[in-house]
């Protein structure tokens, strides 16, 4: 969390904005309050809002983000999808990142690592069940509690039964935790985001993406996301089969969440 900064916004609709949350490509988040709560509200940036294409699918996206609920997932409250800045806001979730979270204090442990998968595939199965794909699951978006891991930023989600979401070609999602087809520019399934769980699965043991490395070049990642077996040095080896499952090549290959979740160990959770 970091101090907001000459020429953040003080009021974005009825919320009074405290801090700064993290930025990324589609613009900042910040932490914010009203008379009841907590929120993160990310205000999108403006070189997106005059993006005619982006314009017209973040109304339906953030209609599709209402759909999903899920108690591994941070709740929408509400959005702003017409006047500008345009923005959203979920339910704010204090915890460290994945990504913060093994960039400090390195790779979970094997029972760790077995909880936040269940938590993943959780979170997946809810927004599955919605007809939704997340498309762009990563490290910075998991957050870490006591109660487990939540999922955050479903605005680039998208209908399982659309096309890619943009029509010049370019790649929406994170190269390193995109899967073969995606890359390739096939159709949103949930398989996709089978394969991004099974790389933060590998990240998350090991401090390292499962194809390529933390500096390769984004063209050499994607190479190797479609030609390569994964890296699996550093993952406790009792998760080999189960991760290999995960990155299939193959989408047709990727087991489904369900069974995914049948494959786990069994722990209970110690905090409910």
């Amino acid at each position: 969390m970091d101090s907001l900064v000459a020429g953040d916004p003080r009021q974005i609709g009825p919320y009074k904005i405290l801090a700064r949350l993290g930025q990324g490509g589609m613009g900042i988040v910040y932490l914010a309050q009203n008379s009841s709560q907590l929120v993160a509200v990310k205000v999108i940036s403006p070189d997106k809002v005059a993006d005619a294409e982006y314009q017209n699918r973040f109304r339906p996206e953030v209609q599709k983000a209402r759909q999903v609920r899920s108690p591994y997932l941070a709740a929408f409250v509400q959005a702003d999808t017409a006047l500008s800045p345009r923005w959203y806001a979920t339910e704010y979730v204090p915890g460290l990142t994945l990504e913060e979270t093994v960039s400090e204090m390195g790779g979970l442990p094997y029972s760790t690592a077995i909880d936040l998968v269940r938590d993943l595939l959780l979170a997946a199965r809810s927004i599955h069940g919605a007809n939704v794909v997340h498309r762009d699951l990563k490290p910075s978006n998991v957050l870490l509690t006591p109660k487990g891991a939540r999922i955050v930023d479903l605005c680039i989600a998208h209908g399982t039964a659309d096309p890619r979401l943009t029509s010049s070609g370019s790649l929406i999602g994170t190269v390193t935790y995109m899967c073969p087809e995606q890359i390739n520019g096939g159709n949103p399934t949930a398989a996709w985001d089978v394969f991004a769980i099974g790389g933060m699965l590998v990240y998350a043991m090991s401090g390292h993406p499962p194809f390529g490395n933390n500096h390769a070049a984004p063209g050499e990642v994607l190479a190797s996301i479609v030609h390569d077996e994964p890296n699996l040095h550093g993952v406790d080896s009792r998760l080999h089969g189960f991760i290999r499952s995960l990155l299939a090549k193959n989408p047709a290959m990727r087991p489904p969440v369900e069974k995914l979740l049948d494959a786990l160990p069994y722990r209970p959770r110690k905090n409910g």
